[in-house]
Formats: C-alpha cells, sequence, structure tokens
C-alpha cells in the first residue's frame, strides 16, 4: 500500500471520523445537496465587522475540513458560497451562509477557510 493510500485511507478513519473530531452535516454548494457527510467544522471567534449609528455586522469565521471524495467531484472555489446546516429551527434544518476565502487541497481533504456574516 502507497503512502498516498494510506492517507486516503486516514482521511475518514482518523481526521474526519464522526466518533472522534466530525460532525456529520449536510451541505449545499453550487446548486447540489450533499447529505450526513462527516465535516469537521473549527469555529473562530466573532469579529464586529463595522460600526457606527448603525446596527453592527459580525463576522463568523471557520475552518471546514471535508473529504474531497464525499463531494462527489465538487472543486471548491474561492468567493463561492457554502451552506453548512448548523442545527434546526422550527423542524427544520437550519443553514449558516458561508463564503469561502480560501481552499487547499491536502491530498484529498479539503481545507476551506469560511466566512459568514451575522447580524
Amino acid at each position: 500500500m502507497s503512502f498516498k493510500d494510506e492517507v486516503a485511507r486516514d482521511i475518514h478513519a482518523v481526521f474526519l471520523n464522526d466518533k472522534e473530531f466530525a460532525d456529520r452535516h449536510t451541505l449545499r454548494y453550487s446548486g447540489k445537496t450533499y447529505e450526513n457527510i462527516p465535516v469537521t467544522l473549527v469555529k473562530q471567534q466573532e469579529r464586529e465587522k463595522n460600526a457606527g449609528n448603525t446596527e453592527s455586522l459580525y463576522s463568523v469565521d471557520a475552518t471546514a475540513y471535508i473529504s474531497e471524495t464525499d463531494l462527489e467531484g465538487a472543486i471548491l472555489e474561492p468567493r463561492q458560497y457554502l451552506e453548512i446546516d448548523d442545527g434546526t429551527a422550527l423542524g427544520k434544518p437550519f443553514f449558516v451562509h458561508y463564503r469561502i476565502l480560501s481552499v487547499d487541497n491536502a491530498m484529498g481533504m479539503y481545507v476551506v477557510e469560511l466566512e459568514a456574516l451575522d447580524e
């Protein structure tokens, strides 16, 4: 077994193991829905986006780790939007609408820097 084969096996067995690091999420990207896939989502601290006499917006930064194979060949691109479910509201999934800041494909696993705006 080659090193690349070992890394591919470890993506789900270790890094995206939903008993250790990952949680199961539904994602929506480029008009397609990907249900129940393991995603490790690390949210950073919120920061104020603007100040003044108007209501402030807050930026929520996050990093998502997603297997390339779980996205069935979709290529994530900066400046596009990725929606990730974040619980339920009124019995329906609630999605956070993230803008993709950057994407790195680390041997079959996407490392995606995200930003969402909140009031």
